[in-house]
């Protein structure tokens, strides 16, 4: 992953779940910093809303509420991002 600062984070998983259209799950496994090794689930479901597409991302098994706080702020900067690219308003 390369964050907003350039930086680069290196993690490693494997997919658990894929319903083609509808869900995705993974592993989450960071290999540096204080979360190296310990194993995190990424789920993803997607919903059909109208003409739009609802997106629910569930990042569960977090080691501390301070992993929580970084992993949101991640997430919802990934998101943005992406919303960005798809809809050209980058």
């Amino acid at each position: 992953m390369r964050a907003p600062d350039d930086s680069e984070h290196w993690l490693h998983g494997e997919f658990k779940e894929i319903s083609p259209h509808d869900f995705l799950s993974m592993t989450w496994i960071w290999e540096g910093g204080d979360m190296a090794g310990h194993e995190m689930l990424v789920s993803i479901t997607f919903t059909t809303v109208g003409d739009a597409t609802e997106i629910k991302l569930t990042h569960s098994n977090l080691p501390s509420e301070g992993a929580v706080t970084a992993h949101n702020e991640g997430w919802t900067s990934a998101l943005e991002c992406f919303q960005e690219t798809i809809t050209g308003s980058a």
